[in-house]
């Protein structure tokens, strides 16, 4: 699927300017800081092949730490080992408050309008369609998959393999 889309993560969530250098999010500054970190290894390996295992990792270690804060720089410093990422640009960037500061405006710029209207993120769109998660980001591989499947018929694509069982679920 990876070589028939275009994945765009923004992770900025609801978060937001409220002075020239002041953040805001949802779930305190600890969300902020591994906004930041995933911010910074974006803009560092920009191919979602290169960032997308090591934003996995660390989402799952900030899932680890089961409501506490997790400890970021470590979690960024495995993930990065794990995801065979040199580590070193990821740590320079979050080193740098001005960097951080510009990477959070243009993140939280790209946000799409419909995170204005929806209550929860992840907020995945699908050739700008939201694809109805609720507050289970679990469902994201039962829904995303059969969008994604669909968007690509519909622009005129021969689907591919991982889209069989999909189709069929649509066409059900």
């Amino acid at each position: 699927m990876a070589a028939i889309m275009n994945l765009t993560l923004l992770p900025s969530g609801h978060e937001h300017v409220v002075q020239a250098a002041t953040f805001i999010c949802d779930h305190g500054a600890s969300e902020c800081a591994g906004n930041s970190w995933e911010q910074c290894a974006i803009a560092s390996y920009p191919h979602p092949q290169q960032h997308f295992p090591w934003f996995v990792c660390l989402e799952r270690a900030a899932l680890a730490a089961a409501g506490g804060a997790p400890d970021w720089s470590s979690a960024a410093l495995e993930c990065a080992a794990a995801a065979s990422l040199d580590f070193a640009p990821i740590a320079a960037c979050y080193a740098d408050p001005a960097r951080r500061q510009a990477l959070a405006l243009a993140f939280i710029a790209r946000n799409p309008p419909q995170l204005q209207t929806e209550g929860y993120v992840p907020l995945v769109l699908v050739a700008g369609d939201i694809v109805p998660l609720g507050h289970n980001p679990q469902h994201l591989n039962e829904q995303m998959l059969p969008m994604l499947c669909a968007a690509w018929v519909k622009e005129g694509g021969a689907p591919p393999a991982a889209c069989a069982n999909a189709t069929r679920a649509l066409a059900a």
